[in-house]
């Protein structure tokens, strides 16, 4: 009997227990490996269906440090700004905040963003109702008229807010609301196409 037997080693044999632990470390590892994989695939369809309704190229998101920058310019952020130090994590929850105001969200739609992106980043890329207005929820009138992905409506864009009560009072001193409109006006200042019983344009304010 040598001193290993006395202590107990016994590297000749392998123990069914041994067995059954490696192929629950070997099941474990192939899930999460399987799951990242998926979840990646997913998030990549999800930040390019983003992209494409900020008029923005789709596959611009799969390439490193490139799909960043223009998340960051997306946002009103200069794309430059990736390149500093401790600070790019710091905007990058900030870009979450202007991400939502470029969708017209809450802030409480940021925070959303920030603590459950798997979750709220999808409402934006596929929700018919999340369109891209402009960087802090400023609508964009030229990005609208050359982007072929949509095309906003009287009900999908809000004006500015600073211009909404203005808009308001002015169109509630027009005619009753026909149910049935012709489009005869033109805005001078955007050229955005009214309705004939609208008074105020609704993109920019400017009384037509």
């Amino acid at each position: 009997m040598s001193i290993y037997d006395d202590f107990g080693f016994n590297y000749g044999t392998t123990t069914s227990s041994d067995l059954g632990l490696f192929n629950i470390i070997a099941i474990v590892f192939i899930f999460f490996f399987v799951f990242s994989v998926i979840y990646s695939i997913f998030m990549v369809v999800v930040n390019w269906k983003i992209f494409k309704k900020a008029g923005r190229k789709g596959w611009e998101v799969i390439i490193p440090f490139y799909g960043l920058w223009v998340f960051f310019e997306i946002v009103g952020l200069p794309g430059w700004l990736i390149f500093i130090p401790f600070v790019n994590g710091v905007l990058g929850i900030y870009a979450f905040f202007k991400l939502a105001s470029c969708f017209g969200k809450s802030n409480l739609f940021g925070v959303g963003l920030v603590l459950l992106p798997y979750i709220f980043l999808p409402i934006l890329a596929f929700s018919k109702d999340s369109l891209y207005i402009g960087p802090d929820g400023n609508v964009n009138t030229e990005f609208h008229s050359n982007n072929q992905y949509q095309q906003p409506t009287q009900q999908s864009i809000v004006p500015p807010v600073s211009n909404q009560a203005e808009i308001n009072q002015a169109n509630a001193a027009g005619t009753e609301f026909n149910s049935n409109p012709s489009v005869e006006k033109v805005c001078s200042k955007c050229g955005t196409k009214a309705q004939s019983d609208v008074i105020a344009c609704f993109m920019c304010g400017q009384s037509i």
